[in-house]
């Protein structure tokens, strides 16, 4: 019975990775053929919006990873 459940909670793992690995990837084409390129005027402003956008997927992913564990919209 142990092995089974071993065997089973692998499973399982494994097909939840490589399905949010999928996912993701699909996400990620959408955002990058959505967004245009930006242009910046000096390599400050590009620092400063890097910087920005990585602070903002910083805090949305936790988000809306608590979004879906307790089923919210």
């Amino acid at each position: 019975m142990r092995s089974l459940f071993k065997v089973t909670l692998l499973a399982t793992t494994m097909a939840l990775t490589l399905n949010a690995n999928l996912v993701m990837a699909a996400e990620a084409a959408k955002a990058s053929d959505a967004a245009p390129a930006a242009k910046f005027k000096s390599d400050e402003d590009a620092a400063a919006y890097s910087l920005c956008a990585s602070l903002r997927r910083y805090i949305d992913n936790p988000l809306k990873e608590q979004k879906t564990w307790y089923h919210l919209k």
